[in-house]
């Protein structure tokens, strides 16, 4: 699972939930026992490298991918996990390294580093560093203070609430509590989006609840979930999600809309596409014609003939860093412009789709000054059709009111980290 990650570039929550389905009849606490360690080990990553250096006197590039691995799981739970007696983590590693055929010198090594790990833990290691980037704990100290930026890391590296939206079309959250309680699922009505539900207990397989494969509930964070709720699509409207998939907003898009109107969703992934199909297929959706086209070059509709357009564009996906800890590791400052000059392409060339009177929402999932305001700020300045607007459709707290904007924070709200604008084209 964390070679995948590292090596092939894939998605942490997305493989674990693969590898999960693969293993249907497993006890629940190995379920959620192996899903802790695997998101454990990336979130807690650069401490438990730090103490694996220590241990073994070499650089962490030095080490075999598969060795490393093994070693980074077996530190974890040496530090952090409790119930796991660190000579169980030893031995396991240990026989792991046997199983892969790496050599009894690897596993002789192996047996050493974690041994020392073992022998010289303390509260030193378990709590070292905020296990984020430099460059991101920078970033973020700009933003919201020493402070606050230790608080955020902190809960970038805490296991995140399970939240699903109740798809309002089948019945309301409190209905889908009870149908959800009858499957042996408890869960508790979210704090700002008001079809959101917080799952507890854990060990379940989403896939293999009747709810869920009866479409009557999906997986989308409260931040998630407020995007849709401030583009406001009404029924009879022509909307677009301009870079749609996996499709969770296009799908709360169609809820909103009671399935009555014209939705063209667009994306250029084509496997990514294929699994917002899938999704709105379970659901049982029929206002929506899914496209792969690219939202930043001309497309084939009337300008001036869309009552609504969703920019939820592509980014550094920073505010969801306690749900894919790997991306923290792998983003570089010098993507954060190129993803800036994206977003910016994206609204200059979607606007002239917008009708005049129109609303456009653009959102990431990030934090970065770049990716939010200034890109807003850009568009404002180049397209004198378009206004910002405070968005008065919610009851949100103070708290995640930026000016006219809307931000929302882990650490703060408890759910991911968005930013929302409302725009609107002016008539004439």
């Amino acid at each position: 699972m964390l070679d995948r990650v590292e090596r092939q570039g894939a998605n942490a929550d997305e493989t674990a939930g693969a590898i999960l389905d693969e293993f249907p009849g497993a006890d629940p606490r190995d379920r959620s026992l192996f899903f802790e360690i695997v998101m454990g080990t990336l979130r807690m990553r650069g401490p438990i490298d730090e103490a694996i250096v220590r241990a073994s006197g070499r650089k962490i590039s030095a080490l075999t991918p598969l060795a490393l691995q093994t070693i980074r799981t077996a530190v974890y739970q040496i530090l952090y996990l409790d119930r796991i007696p660190p000579y169980a983590a030893v031995d396991r590693a240990v026989e792991n390294i046997k199983r892969e055929g790496l050599g009894k010198g690897t596993a002789g090594f192996v047996n050493a580093v974690l041994r020392r790990v073992a022998e010289g833990r303390s509260d030193n290691d378990r709590n070292a560093g905020l296990s984020h980037p430099e460059w991101i704990i920078e970033m973020f100290k700009s933003l919201l203070g020493v402070e606050g930026a230790a608080a955020l890391c902190r809960t970038n590296n805490m296991e995140p609430p399970l939240t699903v939206r109740s798809i309002a079309l089948r019945q309301d959250r409190v209905e889908l509590m009870d149908i959800l309680k009858s499957e042996g699922i408890n869960s508790e009505p979210g704090l700002f989006a008001p079809q959101s539900l917080h799952l507890h207990g854990g060990g379940f397989s989403i896939r293999q609840s009747k709810s869920f494969i009866d479409g009557g509930w999906t997986v989308q964070d409260e931040a998630a979930q407020l995007v849709s709720l401030i583009l406001d699509p009404k029924p009879g409207e022509k909307v677009m999600d301009a870079c749609a998939a996996p499709g969770g907003k296009t799908a709360h898009i169609a809820e909103l809309m009671g399935d009555n109107g014209e939705i063209i969703a667009l994306d250029t992934d084509s496997s990514r596409l294929r699994k917002a199909v899938e999704n709105l297929g379970r659901i049982k959706l029929q206002s929506v014609i899914f496209m792969r086209l690219d939202s930043a070059k001309p497309l084939p509709f009337p300008k001036n003939s869309f009552d609504k357009i969703l920019v939820d564009a592509p980014c550094s996906a920073l505010g969801t860093l306690r749900r894919s800890p790997e991306k923290k590791w792998r983003i570089k400052p010098s993507d954060i412009s190129k993803l800036s000059v994206r977003q910016k392409s994206l609204l200059s060339n979607l606007v002239k789709y917008l009708k005049p009177g129109g609303v456009m929402v653009y959102s990431v999932c990030t934090v970065t000054p770049e990716e939010c305001g200034n890109v807003v700020d850009e568009i404002l300045s180049d397209q004198n059709s378009l206004v910002a607007e405070t968005p008065a459709l919610l009851n949100l707290p103070a708290s995640m009111r930026d000016g006219r904007f809307i931000r929302t924070w882990p650490h703060l709200h408890g759910t991911d980290g968005f930013f929302i604008a409302r725009l609107r084209k002016q008539e004439g």
